[in-house]
């Protein structure tokens, strides 16, 4: 009888985030299936955000806020699972896996799951050129790295000298029968149908360039457009200032963090996304899958992986708030795509495809690990 892999991932919280969702669902599905035993070790397990729909019971909760003290706890349930293969998620938690490979038995396969741009990550990190360094010479220590889209690849191969044949590219998944069941429940608001409605979703951070929806909004204050911001963040007063100060309070609405944002993205009629860069925006694939179209600026990420310009949504030059405006003026006028092809550009992000893909890469590093010892 084969024995069932056990199989680790690790994950700094389980907060409201594109990457803690992506291990939600990775969790829940993988422990469906019989020829694997999975677990989910939390750094920091003391708030799980309730859309995730895991209970506190069913993860490991290793009570450690800092990633560099979390080692050692690792360490101790690798050992204590026999895990076979660990899959962590989140640049910095990788890198100090990879940094202390050594310490881990070598009989054990790591992945780690970049959630992230990481030269547009670390530009704004205290140690910019340390922690590239660092990158370069230690995270091909890991035995895979996935990535979710080819510009986050390409990043990793020509900035950080990481060999190609360590990299494997899976995209997201998206749980599209729980993306419309949650999208019937009750909003948190409830938009004016007279009104044409856009939707901006993301934590108030200064990688989302909230603050380029201003003067896009400028040129729409006569067109009759609200535009509604679900997160929170850092960047929240400074946005509200830049809004009084274009005297675009009746334009613009901030509704606070939305656990379950899916009824807002219901209720809108375009997604807009004016962040500086994107890893893989999980939020653009969820809004397609309930058949409305994103308009996006052009990013570093990959966003332009998930919205084909002209098919199902616009990518606009960075920066220019006027043709912005216009295109979101030319869908809300002319509504120039169909809800079945919006739907069907995303069907291949479906979770059963993404998961067998997870399944397909975890059993080929295993078995890679199995003939080299």
């Amino acid at each position: 009888m084969v024995r069932k892999k056990n199989i680790l991932l690790v994950v700094p919280s389980l907060q409201a985030g594109g990457s803690e969702r992506v291990i939600s669902i990775l969790f829940k599905e993988l422990k469906n299936l019989d020829s694997l035993n999975v677990y989910l070790a939390v750094l920091d397990g003391s708030e799980i955000h309730k859309g995730f729909d895991i209970a506190a019971e069913d993860i490991i909760d290793l009570q450690c806020k800092k990633v560099r003290y979390s080692i050692s706890l690792l360490k101790n349930v690798i050992k204590e699972k026999k895990i076979d293969l660990v899959l962590s998620t989140l640049g910095y938690l990788n890198l100090y896996i990879a940094l202390f490979r050594f310490i881990f038995p070598s009989k054990v396969t790591f992945i780690g799951r970049e959630s992230s741009i990481v030269s547009e990550n670390i530009k704004d990190d205290k140690w910019p050129k340390l922690f590239k360094f660092l990158y370069k010479r230690f995270y091909k220590k890991l035995d895979g790295i996935i990535c979710q889209s080819n510009y986050m690849c390409d990043d990793l191969i020509h900035n950080f000298k990481i060999p190609s044949k360590k990299i494997t590219i899976i995209n997201n998944p998206i749980d599209t029968e729980l993306v419309m069941t949650k999208g019937q429940e009750p909003p948190i608001h409830n938009f004016d149908p007279n009104n044409s409605n856009i939707l901006a979703v993301g934590r108030l951070n200064k990688v989302k360039g909230f603050e380029r929806l201003i003067p896009i909004m400028a040129k729409l204050q006569h067109k009759n457009v609200k535009l509604y911001i679900a997160g929170s963040g850092a960047e929240k007063e400074n946005l509200l200032s830049l809004i009084n100060f274009h005297s675009l309070n009746d334009s613009i609405i901030l509704l606070g963090h939305a656990d379950n944002p899916y009824p807002l993205m219901a209720q809108s009629d375009i997604l807009i996304m004016t962040s500086y860069y994107e890893g893989f925006p999980n939020v653009a694939i969820e809004m397609l899958s309930l058949g409305k179209p994103v308009i996006a600026y052009d990013a570093p990420g990959g966003i332009k992986e998930i919205v084909q310009h002209g098919r199902n949504g616009y990518i606009v030059e960075s920066d220019n708030p006027k043709d912005f405006s216009d295109y979101v003026i030319k869908v809300l006028e002319s509504e120039p795509f169909k809800e079945v092809e919006l739907k069907k550009s995303v069907k291949h992000f479906n979770k059963e495809i993404i998961i067998n893909k997870y399944v397909d890469y975890f059993n080929q590093l295993i078995n890679q690990k199995l003939k080299a010892n």
